[in-house]
Parts: structure tokens; C-alpha cells; sequence
């Protein structure tokens, strides 16, 4: 999927470093989030003036309460 958004090299590698931080959450709520930062990543791969830290702090804040909740 990210292969299709980023088609330049060095913005693919920014996403794929994106997603090789510290990701745990229980598998039934997982799909929730990897649609959340699957939309993130696709607004962020059209407007260039989207701050992509935000796909990371989403994922981060998201991964615990949901965890819990699941």
C-alpha cells in the first residue's frame, strides 16, 4: 500500500521507518488503527504540508486505551 502512495524512494522510506516504531495493541482492535494510519498516510501522501509525526502520535496514544478496552 505504501509502495502505491509514495512512488518517490525517499518518501517511501520515511513511511516504512514510520511504521517500524513500537506498535502493541490486541489483534481484534489492530484493524481499527491500521485504518486510522492507512488514511493518515494517504492525506499525508497528497497535501505535502501535513506534519507526519502525527501518523506516529496517533499510533501511540490510540494503542494503549484501545489495548485495555479489547
Amino acid at each position: 500500500m505504501l509502495k502505491k502512495l509514495y512512488p518517490r524512494r525517499e518518501e517511501l522510506a520515511a513511511a516504512l521507518k514510520r511504521h517500524l516504531v513500537f506498535f502493541n495493541t490486541t489483534p481484534h482492535i489492530v484493524t481499527l488503527l491500521l485504518g486510522i494510519t492507512t488514511a493518515m498516510e494517504e492525506k499525508n501522501s497528497q497535501q505535502k504540508n501535513m506534519d507526519a509525526t502525527a501518523i506516529d502520535n496517533v499510533k501511540a496514544s490510540l494503542m494503549g486505551p484501545l489495548a485495555g478496552a479489547g
